[in-house]
């Protein structure tokens, strides 16, 4: 059975940037949280923000490759990802500007987290070639 590794189509390529693009947003944002809650600096406060809304606009963006090349790699759970890392980072942002402390904010912090792992995930998946297995003839395996 031989075993042919697609080349890498613009989509992945924009799907990965994006990807990365977000995740290190998202990296970004926890480093500067937890500064934040060490150091309790009103600027740290502005650019955890300001990366927020970094963020949602990558998250956001990251969506249109991800349809296209999930589409194209027969990869739905890739799209869902996508999409739902940009619903997470809407609701995080949201949480951010309207939390008044207590459990929201517990929340805030949790699903920051998760954000980041979810970032982090989707840019390890992007990176990932699809493989075709065919049988000896060339033929695609069904």
């Amino acid at each position: 059975m031989p075993i042919t590794t697609l080349e890498e189509t613009t989509s992945q390529k924009r799907l990965r940037i994006f990807a990365a693009i977000a995740a290190a947003i998202a990296t970004l944002q926890t480093v500067v949280a937890i500064t934040m809650i060490a150091l309790h600096g009103e600027f740290l406060v502005r650019l955890h923000e300001g990366l927020g809304y970094l963020y949602v606009a990558a998250a956001v963006v990251t969506v249109v490759p991800a349809v296209v090349w999930g589409r194209l790699s027969h990869k739905p759970g890739l799209i869902g990802h996508a999409a739902g890392l940009a619903v997470a980072g809407v609701v995080q942002l949201l949480l951010g500007l309207f939390q008044a402390g207590g459990v929201l904010g517990y929340v805030h912090m949790a699903l920051g987290l998760l954000i980041m792992v979810g970032a982090i995930a989707l840019y390890v998946l992007a990176k990932k070639r699809p493989i075709i297995v065919t049988n000896l003839d060339g033929t695609p395996r069904a």
